[in-house]
C-alpha cells in the first residue's frame, strides 16, 4: 500500500489505495485554488483514505473535481468571495459530499436541497454531522418566497420534492443536479430549468456521461438544457472516476456541463 494513503474506514486494499491515491494526486495537480476539503467524518461508512490532504474516498474526489471545474469556470469564485448572500439549489440529490464541499469554500451561501424525502433526509443526516454549527430550516409544500421569512439567515432549507415547482427558491444563483442529468427524465429536466430561467439563474451545473434522458423522449436531456442555458463542457480527469470497488468505471467519461443563462430561451 502507497505509504501515504492508509485507510481511515471501510474494507480496503493495496488495489484501492493506489487508485485513489493515484487520482486524488491527478486532482491535486489540476487544482488551481487549494479546493480541497477533506471527507466529513460522516462519510466513515465509505471506502476512506487518507491522502495526505486528509481522509477522502471516491465520492470525496468526485465532489472535488466538481469544485475544479466550477473554479475553472470562473463561477466558484463569485461564491467564495461574494459580499452579498447567495443562493444554491440541489436537486435530486447526492449524498451530501458536494453540499458539504461547496458550503465548506463557500460560507456564505444559502444551500436549498430537493429531493425525495429519503434522499434529502439522508444527506441532511451526514451534513448535520459534518457541520455542527450549521443553522437547518425545513421547509413545507408552501411557495418558497412566502413559506419563510429569513431563509437568508439559514445554512441549508431542506425542500420536498413533492412540493414541486413551487418548493424552489424564487431566487436561484446556481442550480445544481445532484445526480447525473442523464438520470433524469426530460419533462422533469425541462421543468426545473424553465423555473431557474424564469427566475435568472446564472448558472446550471451537472454531470454528463451521455446526452439521452432515461424516459426515452425524442428530445435530449443536452437539447434541454441548451434550450435555456449556453453550455460548455470541461472535462477535468482523462477517463472514469475510480468506484467503490476500486475499478474504473467502462463507460463513457463524466463531463462535468456547466450553462450560462441565455437572455431568450432558444
Amino acid at each position: 500500500m502507497d505509504a501515504n494513503i492508509q485507510t481511515v474506514s471501510g474494507p480496503a486494499g493495496p488495489a484501492d489505495a493506489k487508485r485513489i491515491g493515484a487520482t486524488y494526486r491527478m486532482l491535486r495537480k489540476r487544482d488551481p485554488g487549494a479546493l480541497f476539503v477533506p471527507a466529513p467524518p460522516a462519510a466513515a461508512g465509505d471506502q476512506v483514505f487518507e491522502c495526505g490532504g486528509g481522509p477522502c474516498g471516491v465520492d470525496t474526489l468526485r465532489a472535488y473535481e466538481a469544485m475544479i471545474a466550477l473554479h475553472r469556470a470562473a463561477i466558484l469564485q463569485g461564491f467564495r468571495h461574494s459580499s452579498q448572500r447567495r443562493v444554491v439549489c440541489e436537486i435530486a440529490t447526492g449524498n451530501g459530499e458536494f453540499a458539504y464541499q461547496f458550503k465548506t469554500l463557500c460560507g456564505h451561501v444559502t444551500y436549498v436541497i430537493c429531493g425525495p424525502d429519503a434522499l434529502v433526509s439522508n444527506q441532511a443526516a451526514l451534513l448535520r454531522t459534518a457541520l455542527p454549527d450549521a443553522r437547518f430550516s425545513t421547509g413545507d409544500a408552501a411557495p418558497f418566497g412566502r413559506s419563510k421569512t429569513g431563509w437568508a439567515d439559514d445554512d441549508f432549507i431542506l425542500r420536498p420534492q413533492s412540493s414541486g415547482i413551487e418548493g424552489l427558491p424564487d431566487r436561484i444563483d446556481l442550480l445544481v443536479f445532484g445526480c447525473s442529468v442523464d438520470a433524469w427524465t426530460t419533462p422533469t429536466v425541462d421543468a426545473y430549468l424553465a423555473h431557474a430561467h424564469a427566475v435568472e439563474c446564472p448558472f446550471v451545473y451537472g454531470v454528463s456521461a451521455s446526452d439521452t434522458g432515461a424516459g426515452g423522449d425524442s428530445l435530449t436531456v443536452r437539447t434541454i438544457l441548451n434550450r435555456y442555458y449556453w453550455l460548455r463542457e470541461f472535462p477535468i480527469l482523462p477517463g472514469g472516476q475510480p468506484s467503490p470497488a476500486g475499478e474504473r468505471e467502462q463507460s463513457r467519461p463524466s463531463t462535468h456541463v456547466i450553462g450560462w443563462r441565455r437572455v431568450r430561451v432558444a
